[in-house]
Parts: structure tokens; sequence; C-alpha cells
């Protein structure tokens, strides 16, 4: 009886014991993206927006005022005086300072076959440039001998594909000589240019004074000395 008794009473309190073992299940608690209030919210921070890059600004090309240099002579030779000159065909020049210095026993172009040694500065030239310093040059058709010492100090050098030269014009502002190199054109028109020199001269000093425009233009140094 008593045995059956135990029993009984395990029987009861079984169930009653496994409940108590049993974890009381949770509610299940889906995640969101809500945060917490109580937590500083986490900042995101944005990926810059991709900017074009910034080029600097095209700088205005330097040079002489073209205009200014080509502007029409107020006498002209015929253009029969004009010849063809470079004789040999030129893609590319330079503006050249040289013979800085007092007079002596200098050479007096920056190139005649060979190249003076005492160029103080080397200025590529555009093709607009070179056009106007050729322009300048046929417009006195060539040389001006204006005085007895000429001591060039300005020079624009013509050059070929190969990159050799093949002509030069120089230009003395203190004596106001004009010296090509090769000769332009012909014994015979050299003669009939100087026949009027009142033109020849009225000419000559309007050239002259396109060719400082010109190398003012293009960065080329003065001649200080005397």
């Amino acid at each position: 009886m008593v045995s059956a008794f135990l029993v009984l009473i395990l029987a009861a309190c079984g169930p009653k014991s496994a409940l108590l073992d049993v974890p009381v299940p949770q509610p299940v608690v889906e995640e969101t993206s809500v945060k917490n209030d109580s937590k500083p919210s986490e900042v995101i921070e944005k990926a810059p927006t991709p900017q074009a890059p910034k080029h600097p600004k095209a700088s205005k090309p330097v040079g002489p005022d073209l205009s200014r240099v080509l502007k029409k002579a107020p006498q002209a030779f015929h253009s029969a005086m004009r010849t063809d000159w470079p004789t040999e065909e030129w893609v590319s020049a330079k503006a050249y300072t040289f013979n800085f210095q007092k007079m002596g026993n200098v050479k007096l172009r920056v190139f005649d076959g060979t190249w003076n040694q005492t160029i103080r500065q080397t200025i590529p030239l555009s093709r607009e440039a070179a056009e106007a310093a050729l322009e300048l040059t046929h417009r006195t058709s060539g040389a001006v001998h204006a005085s007895k010492c000429p001591l060039p100090r300005h020079a624009v050098v013509f050059f070929n594909e190969a990159g050799d030269p093949v002509a030069s014009v120089n230009v003395c502002f203190s004596c106001s000589d004009i010296m090509v190199w090769p000769k332009y054109g012909s014994d015979a028109l050299r003669s009939k240019k100087y026949a009027d020199w009142e033109k020849m001269e009225e000419i000559h000093s309007h050239a002259l004074s396109r060719w400082q425009l010109f190398f003012d233009g293009v960065g080329a140094d003065s001649y200080q000395g005397k």
C-alpha cells in the first residue's frame, strides 16, 4: 500500500517538476533597422560626389600684336619688287638676341652659314609670328643699308624640316640697318629699290617701327647699352 501510495505521489508531482524545468518561451523580436533611442544614432557619411577635374585657365599666347605689326605701310613697293625668299622651303622660325656689346670685331648676322657666338636669347615663334617676320622682310625687299656701322642685335632665323637654317633677317635698332642672308633678289632689283630714296626711307622707317613691335611682342630683350 505504501509503495502504491508513493507512486501516486510521484505521478502527481512529476508533471509539476517537469514544468519547472521547461524554460518559459520568450516572445520573438524581429530585428529591424529602427535603432534604440537610448543609444546615439550612427552617422553614415556619404561618399563625396565625384567632381570633374579642374583645369587651369588657358593662358593667352605670348606674342606680338600682329594687327599692329602688320599694319599697312603708308607706301609700299610694287609687288614685282618682291622675290621668292627664302629660296629654300622653311617650316619653322626662331627669334634671337645677340651682339649685346659695344662696337668691336663682331659677326654682324646671327647666322649666315655659321652661327654667331654671342647669342643671348632663343625664342621659338608661332607660324603666324614667323610669317609676320617674313612679311616685314618683303616690305623692304630685303636688306636696307642705312649706315656704315651696323651692329644688329635682333634677328629671325628660318629653318627647314631637317632643322637647318635657310635664311636670317637681322635688325639693328641703333643704326636702323636691316641685313638679310642669303641675298634678297638680284643686284638689279636692289638698285631699283634705292632709285627713289625718299620712298625707300618712308617704307624703311615704317618697317623698322613694326620690327620693334615684333621683337617687343615676342619677349626679346632690348639693348640698353650705348
